[in-house]
């Protein structure tokens, strides 16, 4: 029992590990996905007249919707102008690489996903779109899967060491009275058996056996006799 404790416990380990890992991959590539489908909108939407950048509310709202806050910034690097929480949010510095997605602490608390990718108009680079997702909502969905299993792996195990006692105690019950038998059977009395009703499993042979060979020392006394 307590080896098939041990290994159900690596096992489960095993399952949680891969379980979060598979999480956190999907998660990303979500995340990932959102923040280039955002990029892309943004250069299709941001207007811009006489050195101004501007962005209807209604495509700012969209993206806020995602979860996504982002900082335009002009050909001089400075902020044209912020989407959502960019706009009490120091933008990141130095910038990450151009359209590589990189994991920033935008605050003592917080970390977010940020994708630099070029404002374009036709072949012309206008600027830069700084945009960002916070992680704080996947990790807590990650902190909620491990709390989860911290609670269900300790209940599993319990119940599975329990029923595996369990059986093991009323499988093993005919051994003990094999056991007793034995002690009790002297060259005075051989004619005593075990004559009990098991299945055809290993313990019902050893039973069997058992009885089959208490026949045949009877016999055998009975013939010297």
């Amino acid at each position: 029992v307590l080896w098939t404790i041990l290994l159900e416990t690596v096992l489960m380990l095993v399952f949680g590990f891969v379980l979060v890992t598979v999480l956190q991959n999907a998660h990303n590539r979500q995340i990932d996905e959102t923040l280039r489908l955002s990029a892309s909108q943004l250069n299709a939407v941001v207007d811009i007249s006489a050195g101004k950048y501007e962005i209807s509310q209604q495509d700012s709202a969209t993206l806020q919707t995602q979860g996504v806050f982002a900082w335009i910034l002009n050909p001089q690097g400075e902020i044209a102008t912020t989407i959502g929480g960019a706009a009490t949010t120091s933008v990141p510095a130095p910038l990450p690489a151009m359209n590589v997605l990189t994991d920033i602490d935008l605050s003592s608390s917080e970390t977010s996903r940020v994708l630099v990718s070029p404002l374009l108009e036709g072949n012309r680079q206008l600027g830069e779109l700084v945009l960002a997702i916070s992680l704080h909502n996947t990790r807590t969905s990650i902190q909620q899967v491990w709390f989860s299993l911290g609670i269900a792996i300790p209940f599993v195990l319990l119940l599975s060491g329990a029923g595996g006692l369990f059986l093991a105690n009323r499988a093993l019950a005919p051994v003990a009275t094999i056991t007793r038998t034995a002690h009790q059977i002297s060259t005075e009395d051989l004619s005593r058996r075990l004559s009990l009703k098991l299945p055809n499993d290993e313990i019902g042979e050893l039973a069997q056996t058992f009885d089959a060979m208490l026949e045949r020392l009877e016999q055998g006394f009975q013939r010297e006799r």
